[in-house]
């Protein structure tokens, strides 16, 4: 993996969630709020340039306005979500063809209405850099996280990943593995 320095990046609003299609078929194991967190932070990430000590701060306020998640819950949802990614990681394949494994999130703390969460380097090279090597989808958040099942996402993220292709096929037992639906 090149420095974040070494390749080109592209800029997009903050209202846009861009990601690599890397970090789309990492995370179809997630819950939905899991995957909403990383969306929401998707878009700090890149407009503040963070780094592995940068902390990524999402309100509850924001996270139920932004997912239609009551009041009522979005509090415990957050906390499950953030320290949930805590024990989640994927794996790729470094420059040398060695698997490296990597924690979604390095650090996650929860105080009175926010979550901070800091992603390690791999992460944050998948938010914030987007070129010909390192193929990306782009979507505005307001049309994916009020989305309410986890696979509803994935299939969303498919769709867009074609979408200048005029489409796609894909066949039953394909979409049920690929997108992990009963």
């Amino acid at each position: 993996m090149s420095s974040l320095t070494d390749t080109y990046e592209k800029k997009y609003p903050d209202t846009w969630v861009v990601m690599q299609n890397k970090i789309s078929q990492a995370f179809k194991d997630m819950t939905i709020d899991e995957k909403r967190l990383i969306m929401l932070a998707s878009s700090i990430a890149r407009i503040t340039d963070a780094t592995e000590q940068t902390a990524i701060d999402i309100t509850a306020q924001e996270f139920s306005d932004a997912c239609n998640v009551p009041k009522t819950s979005v509090y415990k949802q957050l906390k499950e979500s953030s320290y949930n990614l805590m024990k989640r990681s994927f794996s790729y394949k470094d420059e040398r063809g060695k698997t490296v494994a990597v924690q979604w999130v390095i650090r996650a703390r929860y105080d009175d209405g926010f979550i901070s969460i800091y992603f390690p380097e791999e992460v944050l090279y998948m938010l914030k850099v987007f070129d010909k090597f390192n193929p990306y989808t782009k979507y505005k958040k307001e049309n994916v996280l009020s989305l309410k099942l986890s696979y509803s996402i994935d299939l969303y993220h498919l769709a867009k990943k074609y979408e200048g292709m005029g489409g796609f096929t894909i066949s039953w037992d394909e979409y049920k593995e690929q997108l992990k639906t009963p």
